[in-house]
């Protein structure tokens, strides 16, 4: 009996480490008696063990959240607990290291046979990146509950040794299952049997919220439901991870969706501890938590992220291209011309700049008006990207009714090529102009410069050549073509 009374302490303190909220035990005046690891982590290993109930009230400072106003000590939930009345609150909060943790605690009180408070037990979880989410997701502003049923054990009584043997046994069986109902999440222990199937020894009640699904059935085919309700793309996942976990006994921990009986999917996460027993089996304790809320948050998030992403490139397109003509912008013509000259320097090849300009624009707009000139000058920026097609080429609107070419690793017989293309895009275009001192139809004079850059001259010498050698050609007589040697 002894044996049992210490295997079942040892198994309450598996449970304990393994569930990721902090757990304290208090004895019948307040005095601390017991704090498992996730406590120890939020409160710090140097709580003194025994402390008073004041001397951690003054230890932790406990503040209303969101306030400067200490917590009173009448409303406490380990001052509820000491009462023989179990309570929970989400508006506690203490200050560590500078840092304010929000704190959800939920208080119960232990009874022996006589119904004498024996204990308190004090369960209290860190919300604070939950209260932050909420901040920026409310739709998905949903608290975990948790249902506290005490559940008693019926044991015969023994007479002599036994008899207190038999109550130390119902007292710590009676903490574990208030302990077990008031965390928000299922607690169990399971093995892996010789038929390869699930077989849990011990689940908690909240397997009946979670599955939807009665405790008595759950545990009745166990297998059954954890692998049916599991999505088909998670199931093979979820297998493997529990293999090796078997095979190396490191921590089984695993996310996967299952789907219940009213339809509802939701998103489950395991954390437990293997151990090998002495016949060879491997049993599992931990808790399996209901995450869908974080699931639901991290999907929008990052759907949020997506379109913040989007959003930036369609400002940077937006920023660099002209909006009549949608090809590129002045400014971002200036800057690709200076990476283009840097590399065309450094590598040695040659870089070719094609300046045109509509003969006569004033004129057609003046006759045509200026919806029409709109439309012509998108026409003509349209027909400049279909001679222009290379991914490293550029075409611009360098200004009203002229437009700049950039072309890369392009000589002087390329750039007039390209300048023959041009001219015979745009007479296709036949677009009319009766204004025109050159033609009945739409018109460009053109100006090319060609050479390979070095440090000097500049990209603007480049340009002015370029629109020398354009003025040239409206000298001459325009709806023609120069070319400008390199100087």
């Amino acid at each position: 009996m002894n044996k049992q009374l210490a295997e079942s302490e040892r198994n309450t303190a598996e449970f304990l480490n393994a569930v990721p909220v902090g757990v304290a035990v208090h004895n019948s005046v307040g005095k601390l008696i017991y704090l498992n690891q996730e406590a120890k982590r939020l409160l710090g290993d140097d709580i003194v063990p025994h402390s008073t109930e004041a001397e951690l009230i003054s230890a932790y400072k406990i503040y209303i959240a969101d306030t400067d106003q200490a917590y009173p000590r009448e409303e406490l939930p380990l001052v509820y607990a000491l009462r023989g009345e179990p309570v929970t609150v989400n508006n506690m909060m203490i200050k560590r290291n500078g840092v304010n943790i929000y704190l959800e605690v939920r208080s119960i009180p232990i009874f022996n046979s006589e119904q004498q408070i024996t204990h308190a037990l004090v369960v209290f979880e860190d919300i604070s990146l939950r209260r932050e989410a909420e901040q920026v997701l409310i739709n998905y502003n949903e608290e975990l509950g948790a249902k506290i049923d005490q559940r008693t054990q019926n044991l015969r009584q023994e007479i002599g040794k036994r008899q207190k043997i038999e109550e130390d046994l119902r007292e710590n069986q009676a903490r574990f299952n208030a302990l077990s109902d008031a965390i928000p999440g299922i607690i169990f222990s399971c093995v892996i049997n010789k038929k390869c199937r699930l077989i849990f020894e011990f689940v908690s009640r909240e397997i009946e919220q979670i599955y939807e699904v009665s405790l008595a059935d759950f545990v009745q085919d166990a297998d059954y439901y954890m692998w049916a309700y599991m999505s088909p793309e998670d199931a093979m996942g979820y297998e493997q991870a529990l293999m090796k976990s078997a095979d190396t006994l490191e921590k089984f921990s695993y996310e996967w969706r299952i789907t219940t009986p009213s339809g509802q999917q939701k998103w489950l996460q395991v954390n437990s501890q293997p151990q090998r027993r002495e016949n060879g089996e491997v049993c599992w304790s931990g808790i399996i938590l209901d995450i869908s809320d974080r699931k639901r948050i991290e999907i929008a998030l990052r759907q949020r992220e997506i379109e913040l992403r989007q959003a930036n490139q369609q400002l940077k397109q937006l920023s660099r291209t002209d909006p009549l003509t949608q090809v590129a912008n002045r400014g971002y013509f200036e800057t690709y011309l200076q990476q283009q000259w840097q590399r065309s320097t450094r590598e040695e090849y040659p870089l070719s700049v094609i300046l045109l300009d509509v003969d006569y624009f004033k004129r057609y707009n003046d006759t045509y008006g200026h919806p029409a000139g709109d439309y012509c000058l998108k026409q003509i920026a349209q027909s400049l990207k279909k001679s222009v097609q290379r991914p490293a080429d550029l075409v611009a609107r360098y200004g009203g009714e002229e437009f700049v070419i950039i072309l890369v690793n392009t000589d002087e017989k390329g750039a007039v090529h390209i300048a023959e293309k041009i001219r015979a895009e745009i007479q296709n275009l036949n677009i009319p102009h009766r204004a025109s001192e050159v033609s009945d139809r739409v018109t460009v004079s053109i100006g090319i410069r060609t050479g390979i850059p070095t440090s000097k001259p500049q990209p603007d010498t480049l340009i002015k050549q370029a629109d020398e050698a354009l003025y040239t050609a409206k000298k001459q007589g325009r709806d023609r073509y120069i070319f400008a040697e390199f100087v």
